[in-house]
């Protein structure tokens, strides 16, 4: 499972997804720094591209909108790159993530194997 950067400050939901993709060649990788989600999204995705990730999960705990701003600069600068966007889901989320070019919302509780299937997705997308 090459090319999944979890960019969030949770350990605990890198830990996860980590556990979701247990066994696979490359486990996804968590990326945080302070003021990653509040500073330039335009720097954040070329941060968080360094590596070329095929898939971004965006959160959680990470600012809803900060969120949905470093969704649209991945949309803009790198559409390559499938970004799924972890947060608590409602229809007013899941609108503003498609329309800033999310693939997916995915909650952030999620059992583990809702984790897989959502992020295996995103991957079999990006590899097409």
């Amino acid at each position: 499972m090459p090319g999944l950067v979890v960019a969030t400050p949770s350990e605990a939901f890198a830990a996860r997804l980590t556990e979701a993709f247990a066994g696979a060649p490359t486990p996804p990788r968590r990326y945080w720094r302070e003021g990653l989600g509040g500073g330039d999204p335009d720097a954040a995705v070329l941060e968080l591209t360094r590596s070329d990730p095929q898939v971004v999960a965006v959160g959680p705990a990470v600012d809803t909108e900060e969120a949905l701003r470093l969704v649209e600069a991945f949309d803009a600068q790198r559409p390559d790159v499938v970004v799924v966007l972890v947060a608590e889901p409602s229809v007013q989320v899941l609108e503003r993530a498609l329309r800033a070019g999310a693939r997916d919302l995915v909650p952030p509780d999620a059992p583990v194997a809702d984790l897989h299937a959502a992020f295996s997705a995103a991957l079999e997308a990006a590899s097409r």
